[in-house]
């Protein structure tokens, strides 16, 4: 509910959240960390990631238009910047990547600074369709934003979803739908908390 909440704050569609479920026993940053794609996958690898939980390669293009708001560490983005072939050095930027946009992430990520926080995109309080403008545009923040319009087909469902904001709305909020069905518990599993942030 709060990250619908949230969307719908910041300008973004609504959805049914199914309410009811039970949490589980343990929780941990590090087991939210494991489910999350790494920000150096290629085209393939988000395919790949996002298969494992039942996504379609649209909807993992779908659901990355959630870099239209919000923030990130630099470490999410010092391969880009530095260390695209392996290099490390600071000429080692991805060469689809827009120069300009390159010298601004410099200066806000200088090389091995992984504590700074930069914006996603140049409308980051505001849930719209600039996020994948800007990818088509080689502004995209990680590596995985760039690596979205390296597959023809892909590349088409960015132009699509840069075009027309209504289409991106309808199926973001139907993959969050998707996404909030991920391993519920049933039966004995888990249990409802007293209060919310506490195991019982």
């Amino acid at each position: 509910m709060a990250a619908r909440d949230a969307t719908v704050k910041v300008g973004g569609p609504t959805w049914t959240v199914a309410t009811g479920r039970r949490d589980g026993f343990q929780s941990a940053d590090l087991m939210a960390d494991t489910n999350l794609p790494f920000p150096v996958l290629n085209f393939s690898g988000l395919v790949a990631n996002f298969a494992a939980k039942g996504f379609s390669a649209r909807e993992m293009i779908t659901l990355s238009g959630a870099h239209t708001i919000g923030r990130s560490h630099c470490n999410g983005i010092l391969p880009h910047l530095y260390n695209f072939t392996g290099k490390d050095d600071v000429t080692d930027t991805d060469p689809a990547m827009d120069k300009e946009f390159s010298v601004l992430l410099k200066t806000l990520c200088p090389q091995g600074n992984r504590t700074n926080t930069i914006f996603i995109d140049s409308t980051a309080n505001h849930f719209d369709r600039l996020y994948y403008k800007n990818v088509l545009g080689g502004r995209g923040v990680f590596m995985t934003d760039s690596a979205l319009i390296t597959d023809p087909g892909s590349k088409k469902v960015v132009r699509l979803f840069a075009k027309r904001s209504s289409t991106f709305f309808s199926e973001f909020a139907d993959a969050m739908v998707k996404m909030g069905n991920l391993g519920v518990l049933t039966g004995t599993q888990g249990e409802i908390r007293k209060t919310c942030q506490f195991v019982n």
